[in-house]
């Protein structure tokens, strides 16, 4: 049976159809707000009704109604979803948020949104932000990297980093469309920030546009960045940009936020404590590839993800018990490696030959980061996964099973399989 967080997921990138206002979404957006939030949601809905009766407020992006990300901000099942982001970025503050409302719908006129959507910025910054994945709250998770992109956005003259800040906003004007808004689901999204390699004095230009895109996601996209996590932090730079203001204040207007720092010893420890393993890109210690994300559709979130600690020169089991004739697939990493591995069937069956599917070998820490394997189960019995530390060091291990209908893809899955896999202990 699916949970809330599972049907949220599933309707995040859901395209609504528009439409009167339903009760039964008003019923749903609202039932957590208490009276004064309420009251204070009737309020602002009246005061923008009575600003577009006397054409006080309009929008380039309709000729009779004043819309934000597709969505009218009056008269549609989605409209509270978009007044509430403003009203919780003000605590609740009416003439606040609808003084927002109105600096947000001059800054996109001002912009010019529609036509920036349509621009052709180039696919030059496509590795500096990106999403990939969810986090364990249901946000997709944007990241936004420095490593590996200085050439790219490290230009002095204006005019290259003008583009770089209109691709930014594109970005984050595209994803905002594909949410749903129709329900209270997961309508924002984690951002996480890489600075590994980056300096404050080598890249000053590049730092002032990051902090104008903070600064533009905070006054025009409210409540739409529930979390950010800046992984790889250099020891100097909360001291320097506290002394800016540029990063702490920026967000502290969100009350429900989560703003976490890290060095670069505990960039994969604070990832993987808001995201699972399963989640994580490869590059960032975890399970998942690029092939396996799609921007528009949530991933496979019921897998069976394990993530343990082995002692040092001590050995790991993990035991997979399956019920029926299928296809199991496999994902396995440990950080840095220096293991010896191996991978056997054992069939339930008395008299059962027990399959070797991987021999034991020694990885090392040169070894490729992930291992991927199947095997194709023709009778009930278990999955055995073995994991012996060589090392004098404690080391994390991470996997991942699915059940799937064929060896290609972790795509090409049968949801009803997935009950005849159940993790046992060691």
């Amino acid at each position: 049976m699916k949970d809330a967080t599972d049907e949220c997921k599933e309707k995040l990138f859901k395209k609504s159809d528009e439409g009167s206002s339903s009760s039964e979404e008003e019923v749903v957006i609202t039932k957590d707000l208490t009276k004064f939030q309420k009251r204070a949601l009737q309020e602002l809905k009246k005061l923008l009704q009575d600003a577009l009766d006397n054409n006080k407020i309009t929008s380039i992006e309709s000729d009779h109604n004043a819309t934000m990300w597709g969505v009218p901000l009056l008269g549609d099942k989605r409209s509270d979803s978009i007044i509430l982001k403003f009203l919780k970025a003000t605590n609740f503050d009416v003439l606040d948020s609808y003084t927002m409302i109105k600096n947000t719908l001059l800054w996109r006129k001002e912009v010019a949104i529609d036509s920036l959507l349509g621009e052709d910025v180039g696919d030059d910054y496509d590795n500096v932000m990106f999403n990939h994945g969810y986090d364990k709250e249901g946000y997709p998770v944007w990241y936004l990297v420095l490593e590996d992109n200085h050439s790219l956005i490290t230009a002095s003259d204006e005019q290259s980093l003008r583009k770089f800040l209109r691709w930014l906003i594109q970005f984050a004007e595209r994803n905002m469309r594909k949410l749903d808004f129709s329900t209270n689901c997961k309508n924002s999204y984690m951002l996480v920030i890489d600075l590994k390699s980056s300096t404050w004095f080598g890249n000053r230009d590049l730092y002032r546009v990051i902090y104008k895109f903070l600064q533009i996601l905070q006054d025009y996209y409210p409540e739409f960045v529930t979390k950010q996590l800046w992984i790889n932090v250099s020891w100097w730079y909360r001291y320097i940009f506290r002394a800016y203001s540029m990063v702490l204040d920026v967000w502290s207007t969100n009350e429900t936020g989560t703003i976490a720092f890290s060095g670069q010893t505990k960039a994969i420890e604070t990832l993987f404590k808001y995201i699972s393993p399963a989640q994580v890109p490869v590059k960032y210690g975890g399970l998942s590839t690029d092939n396996e994300q799609d921007s528009d559709q949530p991933p496979i979130t019921d897998d069976i993800v394990s993530d343990v600690t082995i002692k040092r020169a001590s050995t790991h089991r993990l035991e997979y018990s399956v019920a029926k004739a299928c296809y199991v697939l496999w994902k396995l990493r440990v950080i840095s490696w220096d293991v010896i591995y191996d991978a056997k069937f054992v069939p339930e069956m008395e008299g059962s030959y027990i399959t070797n599917i991987s021999t034991p070998r020694k990885l090392t820490s040169s070894y490729k980061p992930v291992i991927s394997e199947g095997f194709r189960v023709s009778e009930p019995g278990k999955l055995v996964l073995t994991i012996h530390n060589t090392s004098s060091k404690k080391k994390q291990l991470l996997a991942r099973v699915h059940i799937g209908s064929s060896s290609s893809a972790y795509d090409q899955d049968e949801p009803s399989l997935r009950r005849w896999l159940v993790e046992s202990d060691e």
